[in-house]
């Protein structure tokens, strides 16, 4: 029987293996038999999230783990039916404590919309390592700033789901660890800083702060709750040279409007670049290949937000003439 999982598994079959057995060995993840993909590639769904969303990205695409999800149930009119049905099985002081998180919730995903929406992804070589590329990301935006916020670079991909989930983090990602290096080395090397304008501010200036170590792949700025702001965040966080994609998931920001997503490779390692939008973005998107082999997309309407379920994916080959 075949589903959406198998169908997105499928068009990756011949480099599905290793991304698997590169899964299996994943610290924090608990492993699958081998016999797993062969069932996963006939219509069988595995059980563990953290897994699927690890595989999709060792592979670059992150609609299997989109796909994976539609085929659970996990859509928008079944998850209204369980929570509906769940909630009128509770005592009317449970209904009335339930009502009260559900708004607390919603003024939180309220209050983390993000209009003017731009991201720029520049791809450089890292200083001292040919093994690696130095990525700089940088998202501005104009919203709300929620209090003690923080970006999230983990050593793997364990974790990575819940690190969607928590309405303080502006940026996460899980670092591609290439053979012969740590989790903990290249932790090391990340950064970040976030710059903030009060909207309508009359007199003060901008406020800028680093990201400051926290837990494992935490950095955190402690900075106070804005309403509204102008807000520019900038991450840096070395990249293995040999992977040859980003994936974006727009499931990480509430974005209102068209988002102006931006490739520069500034490395002589990269070369003929490209992107591709999964499950269903909207139709206002648009590539366009500008200097250098920068690529510039656009996607949404005015007015509108992009889908939780949609994203899409820079991709590009090495040079075999370097140096």
């Amino acid at each position: 029987m075949s589903s959406r999982f198998a169908d997105a598994l499928a068009a990756q079959a011949d480099a599905a293996r290793k991304a698997f057995d590169r899964c299996n060995r994943q610290a924090g993840l608990a492993p699958y038999d081998r016999t797993a993909l062969g069932r996963w590639l006939k219509g069988d769904l595995p059980s563990r999230g953290e897994f699927v969303l690890a595989l999709a990205y060792e592979l670059g695409d992150p609609a299997i783990y989109d796909a994976w999800r539609l085929d659970r149930g996990d859509t928008a009119d079944s998850a209204v039916k369980r929570v509906v049905t769940s909630f009128m099985t509770l005592p009317e002081p449970s209904q009335a404590e339930g009502a009260r998180q559900i708004e607390d919730y919603l003024a939180v995903r309220r209050g983390s919309i993000r209009d003017r929406f731009v991201m720029q992804i520049e791809m450089d070589d890292w200083p001292g390592d040919d093994r690696l590329l130095r990525a700089s990301v940088t998202i501005s935006w104009l919203g709300a700033l929620p209090a003690d916020a923080n970006v999230i670079l983990l050593g793997g991909y364990s974790g990575l789901a819940d690190a969607y989930e928590q309405p303080n983090c502006l940026f996460r990602d899980a670092l591609v660890i290439p053979d012969g290096q740590s989790a903990e080395s290249l932790l090391e090397r990340c950064s970040a800083e976030i710059t903030y304008f009060a909207d309508g501010a009359a007199t003060a200036g901008p406020v800028t702060r680093p990201g400051k170590p926290g837990a494992s792949g935490e950095l955190t700025f402690g900075n106070d709750p804005v309403e509204k702001a102008d807000i520019e965040l900038e991450v840096t966080y070395p990249y293995p040279r040999f992977h040859g994609r980003f994936p974006i998931l727009f499931r990480g920001y509430q974005i209102r409007g068209r988002a102006r997503i931006r490739f520069r490779p500034r490395s002589d390692w990269i070369h003929s670049v490209d992107s591709y939008a999964f499950l269903g973005l909207p139709d206002a998107f648009t590539s366009m290949t500008t200097q250098r082999s920068e690529l510039t997309v656009i996607a949404g309407r005015e007015g509108d937000f992009l889908r939780d379920e949609t994203g899409l994916v820079f991709t590009w080959s090495e040079r075999t003439d370097h140096g």
